[in-house]
């Protein structure tokens, strides 16, 4: 009997190097092949966040939904600032004192950061009060409403 058929398939799984070797980086989250879905261990997720490697569609598509809203807000903005409007957010005012692209640029970055943040930690709480999951839809909802606003100004802007 040879050395590999005494061997069982967990010790030959173990043979090849340690994966704990090597160190994550930031742009691992974007990779397509990471195994984890859900928890290995049972650890209450009300006390305990987690980081997963594969995210739910009722997590990817309100992100995906809030960065195309961000660019629907961008140009709306953009428009009701060329018919007389003033933008009100101090950081935006000051990208757009910098031109359109700065404003559009600025606009995206700090939304996608946030988003991308709010995803990664979707399984956390804040103050052990609201999972983060639920911060990601009711963003999206508030950029729907903001929407709605920008859109309705229009009968008011000459």
């Amino acid at each position: 009997m040879t050395h590999a058929a005494m061997t069982s398939p967990s010790s030959r799984r173990r043979a090849h190097a340690d994966r704990r070797q090597t160190r994550a980086t930031f742009f691992d989250v974007f990779r397509a092949d990471g195994r984890r879905k859900t928890m290995r261990r049972s650890i209450s997720t009300s006390t305990v966040g987690h980081y997963l490697d594969h995210y739910d569609a009722r997590l990817v598509i309100p992100s995906l939904t809030i960065l195309v809203l961000c660019i629907i807000d961008a140009q709306l903005t953009l428009n009701l600032l060329a018919r007389g409007a003033t933008e009100l957010n101090l950081i935006m005012q000051l990208a757009l004192e910098k031109g359109a692209m700065i404003f559009l640029l600025t606009k995206y970055a700090m939304t996608a950061s946030s988003v991308m943040f709010l995803l990664v930690h979707h399984q956390f709480r804040i103050f052990n009060i609201v999972q983060v999951r639920h911060i990601i839809s009711a963003y999206a909802w508030i950029y729907i409403a903001l929407l709605a606003y920008e859109i309705s100004l229009w009968a008011y802007i000459a």
